[in-house]
């Protein structure tokens, strides 16, 4: 295994950084295949605005669950079961997907069925987003978070090259709806395994007390609940006191909304207004990841040059190029490029954002802030991509995927008025563990 780990990793790791690689392997082949789910919904017969709701009800649902899931796991001790339970009830919805084809006598269509079981499976998927921010924080010492990231996005790449063209492929060869059956069942397979190895990750949980309870005593007078104006003024007392975590979030709002817009816009682009088929939306998603793969050994070298709060800039800024490209032809050969360029650059924002969102986190309330940071991006989850649908249903796709493109990269200059104050690793369990010779 530690010869497999420094081909892997560019060096030894621990355990818990192994499995984290061997995980992604396995839960890639899954993503690649719900990645085709809104295909299917298409080929169903779903319509645009019914599409965009993919997007926007999940990110309702989340509004809804976030908040009480984040003040849920913050209050227990052994949060790992609960997060690996939500994430193996999420992928059972593959299951549900092999069946919805064959439904006929039904008052629900079978696109808008797909839609249904989609948002349903996003409710255990939000209790599981919460926790593994701090999941991954407790599981990776802080010296080893790049390389082991790194290499779960490089792996993450490579198997979406492979899978998403085999997969593409397999779609157009196969007769509907036998080819999504079979895709579906695959990746549920391999969810299974991707849950097995993240299982073997060991954490530092607070354990529950073995000792006999004590003896009971009088209940304590229960202190009524402070009025609502008083709760949102210790909330914003703390994030008065925590402006990394304030600026780092509404800068990515700002940018993240044009992509948001355009995000139910990318399958209908190509398979209704272009009329290609899942083959092509395979080979885009194979070409974007060749390019991740050269953008993640690219991007690591740049982020030891240049700092991460440098490189987040940069990268937020070139984001937007990808929609702004993509609408701007129809010409397939362009839209290859336009997925290397996306790739290239997602891969320098996907390591910089995310060290930085672990950076900016309070250590002694990370659950509950991941969950403020979710419930804040998922209020603009929700409305952007209707925004996004009835602009296209308006003046068509294309227009409005060069407007998106516009508006993210209007918003990423807010990193560049704005820049995020990501501090070093604060006081805290992990931080303890870090600074100790034993735990590397």
């Amino acid at each position: 295994m530690q010869r497999i780990s420094r081909w892997v990793l560019g060096g030894s790791v621990d355990a818990n950084g192994w499995y984290l690689c061997l995980e992604i392997f396995w839960s890639s082949i899954y993503g690649v295949a719900s990645g085709f789910t809104t295909a299917l919904a298409v080929r169903l017969g779903a319509s645009n605005t019914a599409i965009s709701w993919m997007t926007s009800g999940a990110a309702l649902s989340a509004l809804l669950i976030v908040p009480l899931a984040g003040r849920f796991l913050q209050r227990r001790a052994k949060r790992r079961r609960l997060i690996l339970f939500a994430l193996f009830l999420s992928r059972a919805s593959a299951l549900l997907f092999i069946v919805t084809p064959l439904v006929r006598q039904s008052s629900v269509a079978p696109g808008l069925l797909v839609i249904l079981i989609s948002l349903l499976a996003t409710v255990p998927m939000h209790v599981f987003n919460v926790g593994f921010p701090p999941f991954l924080s407790e599981a990776i010492p802080l010296a080893e978070r790049a390389k082991v990231f790194a290499a779960r996005n490089t792996l993450a790449s490579v198997t979406g090259i492979s899978f998403s063209v085999i997969f593409g492929w397999a779609l157009v060869a196969m007769p509907f709806p036998l080819n999504y059956q079979v895709m579906f069942f695959i990746g549920f397979i391999f969810a299974t395994l991707s849950s097995y190895y993240l299982a073997r990750v060991r954490v530092e949980e607070p354990a529950l007390a073995l000792e006999p309870p004590p003896a009971p005593v009088p209940a304590a007078p229960v202190a009524p609940r402070p009025p609502l104006r008083q709760r949102l003024g210790s909330l914003w007392a703390e994030l008065q006191a925590e402006r990394g975590f304030v600026r780092f979030n509404v800068n990515t709002f700002l940018h993240a909304f044009g992509m948001w817009m355009a995000g139910p816009l990318y399958t209908l682009y190509l398979l209704r207004e272009l009329g290609l088929g899942e083959n092509w939306l395979g080979i885009l998603g194979a070409v974007t990841s060749v390019s991740a793969i050269l953008g993640y050994q690219v991007w690591r070298r740049v982020i030891e040059r240049w700092g991460e709060p440098n490189t987040l800039k940069l990268t937020m800024l070139l984001l937007g190029a990808y929609p702004l490209l993509l609408g701007l032809s129809g010409w397939p050969p362009v839209i290859l490029l336009a997925g290397a360029v996306h790739g290239l650059v997602s891969a320098g924002v996907s390591l910089a954002h995310f060290n930085t969102q672990l950076r900016v986190l309070p250590p002694a309330k990370g659950h509950a802030f991941t969950a403020l940071n979710m419930t804040f991006m998922n209020s603009g989850i929700m409305v952007a991509p209707l925004i996004g649908v009835a602009l296209a249903n308006r003046f068509g796709l294309g227009v409005t995927l060069v407007a998106c493109g516009l508006v993210a990269i209007l918003g990423a200059t807010s990193f560049y008025l704005w820049p995020v104050e990501a501090p070093a690793l604060r006081p805290g369990a992990r931080a303890a563990a870090d600074a100790s010779p034993a735990a590397n």
